[in-house]
């Protein structure tokens, strides 16, 4: 079981998510409606380097959350909490709402996973690097893209990236190298290469999402890291 934690607008593309979450079965008690104000959209474009984002977050109802519009118990009773850098990037307040899930999570013994999710975008590395570190430290499963941590951190190297990883206080990591697979550390031992489904891809949209998402729901069915 799934359930989602943000805030949304009073319009129709707050209706529509509230309805294909319900669809879906995600539990939508976490989720707000902020009278008055818009909920966050972005665009995708592709082109012959990839896709690309335009985001339409500023003033949303999502950006104007803080730690106390998060609900009592839905994070206590969560095998999991998953945070992305995208909900600390869109505003300070969402940052600390993120902070604050996070403290509560590791007070309950909800276990935090966390996708770097880094959109230049949104923010400064300078800035993103400070967060990351921070939230790192609170990490139990870290999901970077090599790129991502490349971008903010200089390293290229996968073994180099997974070594920093565990260096900022993550306990597991889950490196996405995109067509070449995924490097999975526990902490014990060499990182393992965890070999990829060959595919003929279309767009590549929400597929780290996918890739977090269908991990964690195995974690939370009792596989073993390198199964799930």
């Amino acid at each position: 079981r799934t359930g989602y934690l943000t805030q949304l607008g009073d319009d129709r593309f707050g209706d529509e998510l509230l309805a294909l979450w319900q669809r879906e079965g995600v539990s939508t008690e976490g989720v707000a409606r902020a009278a008055g104000l818009p909920t966050a959209v972005y665009f995708v474009h592709h082109d012959e380097r990839g896709h690309h984002f335009s985001y339409r977050r500023a003033g949303s109802a999502a950006s104007r959350m803080g730690p106390a519009d998060l609900p009592d118990g839905l994070i206590e009773r969560a095998q999991w909490l998953h945070c992305s850098g995208i909900s600390q990037a869109i505003s300070a307040t969402a940052c600390e709402a993120v902070m604050a899930a996070i403290a509560r999570a590791r007070a309950a013994g909800t276990r935090v996973s966390y996708d770097l999710n880094f959109r230049p975008s949104l923010w400064p590395a300078a800035q993103a690097l400070q967060v990351a570190q921070a939230t790192l430290a609170q990490c139990e499963l870290f999901f970077p893209s090599i790129d991502e941590v490349a971008a903010l951190t200089g390293l290229s190297d996968p073994h180099s990236i997974i070594a920093w990883a565990h260096g900022q206080g993550a306990r597991m990591v889950a490196l996405k190298l995109g067509a070449q697979g995924s490097l999975l550390s526990t902490g014990e031992g060499t990182a393992q290469l965890i070999a990829p489904h060959p595919v003929q891809a279309l767009d590549a949209t929400g597929a780290g999402d996918c890739f977090a998402g269908a991990m964690l729901a195995r974690l939370a069915a009792g596989d073993a890291p390198q199964q799930a």
